[in-house]
């Protein structure tokens, strides 16, 4: 317990701010990727990775592929089991009707809550078994509203997979393109906490971003200052060498790296050859997309700061006695928000106890 509690007092000092690896779904195949291939203009392969549980075994390339259509054709006959009445079936006048399909799935991406499910190939597997079913196993999968969607989609306008996509949500559909973005911003934050500055200290560094008050910017505003802020009290500036002194009002929760997009600076320290390095699958042309003001609208990053670290207030480590708790170790905190608190029990538990935490409050 001693080092959970050593790890705390440099934790409470300041956290890595990452996302948590819910923002890019649990699935078969992460949201990142269907993300990239949205980035892309790739509509066939977004659509079929997003349906990976479906068809993924077939190594199709294009929507229109007919052992696509004969899978999902498959799916969508009428079956006698008992599974047929739990969610398996895929008929596309039955599927249309539901409007209201991955609304829970996009809680995450407006208050940052780490327990939303926003993979569209998450959901589990029925225990039930159907031997002559031509689709084998798959036949038993409960798929998710927007599976379902894309299935029902897919088999009227196949040879369209642009419109076929365009049956999600359009927040459901941002939120693909925004977890490629989270995951290069995770990349980011690490390389900047890493690898820049005095062995990548926890320092404002010339060149940084950082966040500041309007009407003093000499004043570092942190991500709780943030929250509190009202809009237009805050803005975001490099760092000069004035800044980098003692004494100067900046400290590291100031620093803030960009989500990428159209309407946002980059430090210093991020070159073509760190964003390049940083982007998911290490793909410079997806970062120029990205950065692209010429696709559609929906799809366009305009792009934000997020503050490298977060400070969690109120962290405390309680293990009792093992007769009073049986093993439970209680760890409880508060953050800014959109803060991960998984991502803040990782860190607290990754060199130390295997077993970590149990409980949370």
């Amino acid at each position: 317990m001693a080092h959970l509690r050593e790890k705390a007092i440099v934790v409470s000092q300041g956290a890595l701010n990452t996302y948590g690896r819910q923002r890019f779904g649990v699935g078969s195949v992460s949201n990142v990727r269907v993300g990239a291939a949205v980035l892309h203009s790739d509509f066939d392969a977004a659509v079929l990775l997003a349906l990976d549980r479906a068809v993924g075994d077939l190594g199709a390339e294009k929507l229109d592929d007919p052992r696509v259509i004969d899978r999902l054709d498959s799916l969508s006959a009428p079956r006698s089991s008992s599974a047929s009445s739990s969610g398996s079936k895929v008929t596309a006048n039955a599927l249309r009707s539901d409007q209201d399909a991955s609304a829970d799935l996009i809680n995450e991406q407006e208050t940052g809550q780490e327990d939303s499910d926003i993979s569209t190939n998450s959901a589990t597997e029925s225990s039930s078994s159907s031997g002559d079913d031509k689709c084998g196993p798959r036949q038993n999968i409960r798929f998710t509203s927007p599976e379902k969607k894309l299935m029902a989609a897919t088999l009227e306008f196949a040879g369209n997979p642009q419109r076929v996509f365009g049956v999600l949500p359009r927040q459901l559909r941002r939120l693909y393109v925004e977890s490629w973005q989270s995951e290069l911003w995770n990349a980011l934050a690490t390389y900047r906490a890493n690898s820049v500055g005095c062995g990548g200290a926890p320092a404002v560094v010339e060149g940084d971003l950082v966040m500041v008050r309007a009407d003093n910017e000499a004043v570092g505003v942190s991500a709780w200052d943030a929250a509190l802020a009202g809009k237009g009290e805050s803005i975001v500036r490099r760092a000069n060498a004035d800044d980098v002194t003692k004494g100067s009002g900046l400290d590291s929760s100031a620093v803030v790296v960009p989500m990428l997009g159209t309407e946002v600076d980059l430090p210093e320290w991020a070159t073509d050859e760190i964003l390049a390095a940083c982007s998911p699958g290490g793909d410079a042309h997806t970062v120029a997309l990205a950065r692209a003001t010429t696709r559609a609208q929906e799809y366009t990053l305009k792009g934000s700061y997020r503050h490298v670290w977060a400070t969690p207030r109120q962290l405390e480590v309680d293990a009792g006695s093992a007769a009073e708790t049986n093993g439970i170790i209680v760890v409880q905190f508060e953050l800014p928000p959109a803060a991960f608190a998984t991502e803040l029990l990782a860190k607290l538990v990754a060199s130390g106890d295997k077993q970590g935490p149990r409980s949370q409050r």
